[in-house]
């Protein structure tokens, strides 16, 4: 089954969706998270697939990492 990433856009703008290449959520959810990158209006993405929404990140997680710079990785 495919996975689709809904992009939740601020303001006036429509949300948009994409289908993803992925083959798992775990690669799906990195898909999403490069999509969004490319969204300046984006405040939210939603991996689905099927039935199910597999993952729903805020765009400040998605673009701040997990690099240590937030103070919430290991900074390694």
């Amino acid at each position: 089954m495919v996975y689709f990433c809904l992009i939740e856009t601020g303001g006036p703008t429509a949300s948009h969706l994409e289908v993803l290449e992925a083959e798992c959520a775990q690669t799906a959810t990195s898909e999403a998270r490069q999509l969004m990158a490319r969204h300046a209006s984006a405040v939210m993405v939603h991996v689905i697939h099927g039935d199910e929404t597999v993952a729903s990140i805020p765009a400040a997680i998605a673009t701040a990492g997990f690099d240590g710079a937030d103070g919430s990785g290991s900074g390694v």
